[in-house]
């Protein structure tokens, strides 16, 4: 996950593109030893790194699912 966002950085900066949002589903990611903390902490990381690398601003956007198991523990 941490490598995918630091990909899109690249690819948003090979666009022109200086400023994103991210939207994602961390329960979609979660889950066979990936904790939804754990999700959102690689994603966080990889856009760190993209963003320095690449001068990249990015923020992201959480779409928690309310059913599904954990979603307290963000």
């Amino acid at each position: 996950m941490s490598r995918i966002a630091y990909e899109l950085c690249d690819d948003l900066a090979a666009h022109h593109i200086v400023y994103a949002e991210v939207r994602y589903s961390p329960h979609l990611f979660a889950g066979e030893g990936a904790s939804l903390r754990d999700v959102v902490l690689a994603v966080n990381e990889g856009l760190s790194r993209g963003a320095a690398a690449f001068g990249v601003k990015t923020r992201t956007i959480l779409c928690c699912i309310r059913p599904f198991p954990g979603t307290n523990n963000l």
